[in-house]
C-alpha cells in the first residue's frame, strides 16, 4: 500500500519540477533580453560618437570660417583706417589666425574626447548586459539541472512506490505487472534513458 507521504512528496516534487522549468524559462528571457540590450548599448555608444566626431569636425570648420571673416573685417578696419598691415598691425592678425587655430583645434580634440567617452560608456554598459546576461545563462542552466534532479527524485519516488504496492507483490495479478512494467516504461522514455 502507498503511504500518504509518498504521495505528498511526489506531489513536492512536481511542484518543485513546475518552479524550476519556470525558473529557466524566466531566466533564458532574461538572457535574450540582455543580449538585446548589449547589442543597442553597442550600436547607441557607436552613433554618439559618430555624432560627436561628426559636431567636433563641423565646429572646427565653423571657427576656421568665423577666424576668416574676424581677419577679413580686421585687414578692411586697418586699410580704412590708412594702416599699413605691417609691424603691430601684422601681429594682430596673426594673433587673430592664431587663436582661431588653437580654438578650432580645442573644439575638435573635445569632440574627438567626448566620442572616446561615449565608446567607453557604451563598451561599460554592453560589459555590465553581458555580465548580466552570463548571470541569467548561469540561472538557466543551475534550473535544468534542478529539474533534471527532480524528475530523476520523482522517478526513483514513484518507482519505489510501485516497488512496495500491492501491485508489485508475488500475488498481482499479470495484468498489474504489465501496468507496473509499462508505467515504469514510459517514465523511463520520457527521461530519454
Amino acid at each position: 500500500m502507498v503511504d500518504l507521504s509518498s504521495i505528498f512528496s511526489l506531489g513536492s516534487i512536481g511542484l518543485s519540477l513546475f518552479a524550476n522549468v519556470s525558473s529557466r524559462n524566466a531566466s533564458k528571457a532574461s538572457e535574450n533580453s540582455y543580449l538585446q540590450q548589449a547589442e543597442i548599448n553597442r550600436q547607441i555608444g557607436a552613433l554618439n560618437s559618430e555624432a560627436a566626431n561628426r559636431a567636433g569636425t563641423e565646429s572646427m570648420y565653423a571657427i576656421i570660417a568665423q577666424t576668416k571673416k574676424m581677419l577679413g573685417s580686421q585687414i578692411v578696419e586697418f586699410s580704412n583706417r590708412g594702416i599699413d598691415l605691417e609691424g603691430s598691425p601684422m601681429l594682430v592678425l596673426g594673433e587673430t589666425a592664431t587663436m582661431g587655430q588653437a580654438h578650432a583645434q580645442q573644439a575638435l580634440f573635445n569632440a574627438r574626447v567626448n566620442a572616446i567617452n561615449y565608446e567607453l560608456g557604451a563598451q561599460s554598459s554592453v560589459s555590465n548586459a553581458m555580465h548580466h546576461a552570463e548571470t541569467a545563462k548561469y540561472n538557466a542552466a543551475s534550473s535544468m539541472m534542478n529539474t533534471v534532479t527532480g524528475v530523476a527524485d520523482g522517478y526513483k519516488l514513484m518507482k519505489s512506490m510501485f516497488s512496495s504496492s500491492t501491485l508489485n507483490n508475488n500475488v498481482a495479478t499479470p495484468t498489474a505487472t504489465s501496468s507496473n512494467s509499462t508505467i515504469q516504461s514510459l517514465l523511463l522514455s520520457r527521461l530519454k534513458v
